[in-house]
């Protein structure tokens, strides 16, 4: 394969994983300390009001990502493309199982009315911060490798 037709798809990947872990890091570091600090009633509302639309980013991207790097490692023949991919690959089944039922309830609560469901709602999103910290860590992982291996100029072209 071209040389420089190459870079440019291993340039784009390194990008779309940077974004992907920014935004990660974004929601982890901002959003979810700054979420902590509303009453349970607007976390509830911050909540929904960003779930979909952050859903309608990162969830296309984990599911193109993974391919995308398995793709890569095989024009390179750069097997860190394939450590990269490993990360991005566990973002569904770790949601699946770890977040999407925090999902579901804070979508489908009513919002506190009493102490004990605001302390339920503070408990709920502090769960969630911390394993979507997780995920974030995932993105980072996976972007760390895909640096390492864009730098690298072994491989097969």
């Amino acid at each position: 394969m071209n040389f420089s037709y190459t870079r440019f798809i291993e340039i784009g990947v390194a990008v779309a994983t940077g974004l992907t872990a920014g935004g990660m890091s974004y929601i982890t570091f901002v959003e979810a300390p700054c979420r902590a600090k509303l009453s349970a009633a607007d976390q509830v509302l911050h909540f929904r009001t960003t779930f979909h639309r952050a859903m309608g980013v990162f969830k296309p991207a984990g599911i193109v990502l993974v391919p995308t790097l398995i793709v890569c490692a095989r024009l390179t023949g750069k097997p860190l493309y394939y450590a990269a991919a490993l990360p991005f690959a566990l973002f569904a089944p770790f949601t699946a199982l770890t977040i999407a039922p925090i999902y579901k309830q804070l979508l489908t609560c009513p919002s506190p009315a009493n102490p004990k469901e605001e302390e339920d709602v503070k408990a709920l999103v502090s769960t969630w911060a911390k394993r979507h910290a997780v995920r974030t860590f995932l993105a980072i992982s996976g972007f760390m490798c895909t640096v390492s291996a864009c730098v690298l100029l072994e491989g097969h072209e």
